[in-house]
């Protein structure tokens, strides 16, 4: 009965449009939260070191004309202050082989061809196989060899010289052999390719076989020379990771610097989104309780005569709480509906650069939506009923 008399009393003069107006406003600015948190988790993933693979890198010195007379090769003591870099989680070196190589590639190929190849730690291959190990004794050599091979093979020398382009599958079953040293002094072994690498830019071998080699066909005895190291680091977009490269004129793959800074960039534009999306809410939100406000203003008659009647302060804000609640419920649950769709488009497109599934929904966003929709309700409650309060 009461509602009904508040009804009667209060809707003909709650002016409709302007909250309309702050609904869809809300709607949008909560839309943007849920999206701008949601895509922030997915780019985090699309972006990371373990699914791009930056968190490797393969560094070398930068070739001029000094290091080209005595060899761009890293000290000892480089490769340790290297090592106790900051944003350095673990550091290996590479071993090149030393001797002569030669290589003979079987059908559908058939191809001869000088070698190089190199050994590094196994804890820096991104592939893992059982196969890959060699004691001397052995006559196969398992090789890995880097995924780009196979392309500049196929649209590159395969067609200039009018040879088969050849897949995965077949690349991998080749059948070759590999003779290394030079005239009475040599050895032959049979190839073949294990794995494919994404990380490593180079053909490489166990480290057992490039030891047994430089140690037994190499013409000049010394150390071996240290041109190149394997490194994992924290974050490759990090200021201070580039400041030292740049400072000890050391090169990488710049590309995959350029994918950790093309994440932070994407972060940054979503941080913006987001703020954009808050404040969307908060004017919204702010908008609907200023206008309740006012409307309270202007029926205080209306209400001082619904307290001498004998009804409480609380008993009117329980009505206003009502229209609030509806309103919010309505806000958050079309918000809901319209970032469950956007989620999964979003997902659908970015899992196309990320073999994670990125088409879950996030619960986190839901999460931080409901939260969003209590502050707002409890917020107007405290405020409304204050409100009403000052006409007792």
């Amino acid at each position: 009965m009461k509602h009904h008399l508040f009804n009667k009393i209060f809707d003909s003069k709650l002016g409709k449009d302007r909250i309309i107006i702050s609904v869809i406003s809300f709607i949008f600015g909560l839309l943007l939260i849920l999206t701008t948190v949601d895509v922030y988790q997915k780019i985090n993933v699309v972006t990371s070191p373990e699914n791009t693979g930056s968190s490797f890198l393969v560094v070398n010195k930068k070739l001029n004309l000094s290091n080209l007379i005595t060899n761009a090769q890293f000290s000892d003591e480089e490769i340790s202050r290297f090592r106790k870099q900051p944003f350095v989680e673990k550091l290996g070196v590479s071993t090149p082989i030393k001797v002569d190589a030669w290589l003979e590639l079987g059908p559908p190929i058939n191809n001869k061809t000088d070698l190089f190849f190199e050994a590094i730690p196994s804890e820096f291959i991104d592939v893992e196989t059982t196969q890959f190990h060699w004691e001397p004794g052995d006559k196969l050599v398992p090789v890995i060899v880097p995924k780009q091979f196979i392309d500049l093979y196929n649209f590159g020398y395969a067609l200039s010289k009018g040879l088969p382009q050849v897949s995965k599958d077949v690349f991998t079953s080749l059948k070759a052999r590999m003779r290394v040293g030079r005239g009475p002094n040599r050895e032959w072994y049979d190839v073949k390719v294990v794995e494919l690498s994404d990380r490593i830019p180079t053909v490489i071998v166990p480290k057992s076989f490039v030891d047994y080699a430089n140690e037994k066909f190499r013409k000049s005895e010394g150390e071996t020379e240290k041109s190149r190291v394997v490194v994992k680091v924290t974050n490759p977009s990090d200021p201070a990771l580039q400041s030292y490269l740049k400072k000890h004129r050391y090169e990488t793959n710049r590309e995959k610097l350029k994918t950790g800074k093309a994440g932070l960039i994407l972060q940054i534009i979503n941080l913006i989104v987001l703020s954009i999306g808050i404040s969307i809410v908060v004017l919204s939100f702010f908008l609907i309780e200023s206008h309740f406000a006012l409307f309270i203003s202007e029926a205080k008659h209306e209400i001082k005569l619904l307290l001498e009647l004998g009804y409480t302060p609380n008993m009117i804000g329980v009505y206003f709480l009502k229209k609030m609640r509806k309103l919010i419920l309505i806000e958050v649950g079309v918000s809901f509906a319209l970032f469950i769709g956007l989620a999964y488009m979003i997902g659908r497109f970015l899992s196309k650069f990320s073999s994670a599934n990125l088409q879950q929904l996030n619960y986190v966003s839901f999460g931080i939506g409901a939260l969003i929709g209590l502050a707002a309700f409890y917020l107007f409650r405290i405020r409304i009923l204050n409100i009403i309060r000052k006409y007792t």
